[in-house]
């Protein structure tokens, strides 16, 4: 779609290896987010639980969940259907306009666009948390998550249970305990393959779900 409307551009590819041999985009990403303090996965879950909210959902994030499961037509570098989509298409059409390359033709851009393939593709063997994106799509408010399940488990929107997932070679459980007379989630990371590490505990604040009461 993207090379059908940019049709009489040219673009010099020199750019798009530069970026595959020298990594640019990722290492600019990297950056951005360590001088922002943050990471993408914190990013992400906050703006897909915004996109649930019923009024924005019903105008945007709806179109991705047209069916009640996902498949792997469903992913794209973020997501599928308008009107996401066309804000994407939009930004690459008008940059191309002024000679600048389709972010997504980078190889950055492209592994996560075929990463987020996989991630909605439901798997036969769900051990190891690996169907914890599809089960979004059925559940709809749960699992929001991008990675993995442990900020669903810490907000409290993880399916099917917030208290124990498998997580890779790990099953995680989160309690609430107190520790130097301090309130926490403590998660604990169980291997359940021989040869992983010794066993992990986190402390995070404990937090309270006022929506709930």
């Amino acid at each position: 779609m993207i090379l059908l409307l940019s049709r009489g551009q040219k673009f010099s590819v020199i750019l798009l290896l530069l970026d595959f041999f020298l990594g640019l985009t990722s290492k600019g990403s990297s950056w951005l987010q360590k001088k922002l303090g943050t990471h993408w996965t914190i990013l992400f879950f906050h703006a897909h639980r915004a996109a649930h909210i019923p009024r924005v959902y019903e105008q945007g994030h709806k179109f991705h969940h047209y069916f009640h499961d996902t498949t792997a037509f469903d992913a794209h570098f973020y997501g599928s259907g308008m009107p996401e989509e066309f804000f994407l298409l939009f930004f690459e059409i008008f940059g191309a306009s002024f000679g600048l390359l389709p972010t997504s033709l980078n190889i950055h851009t492209l592994m996560i666009s075929l990463t987020n393939k996989v991630g909605h593709t439901r798997k036969e063997d769900a051990s190891g948390g690996v169907n914890h994106h599809p089960d979004h799509h059925t559940q709809h408010i749960k699992n929001f998550s991008i990675y993995n399940c442990l900020l669903d488990m810490y907000f409290e929107t993880n399916y099917p249970s917030n208290d124990e997932y498998p997580y890779a070679t790990y099953i995680v459980t989160k309690k609430a305990v107190t520790v130097d007379s301090k309130n926490v989630s403590r998660f604990q990371f169980t291997p359940t393959t021989k040869g992983r590490s010794l066993e992990q505990v986190w402390n995070f604040p404990l937090f309270k779900n006022i929506a709930a009461k």
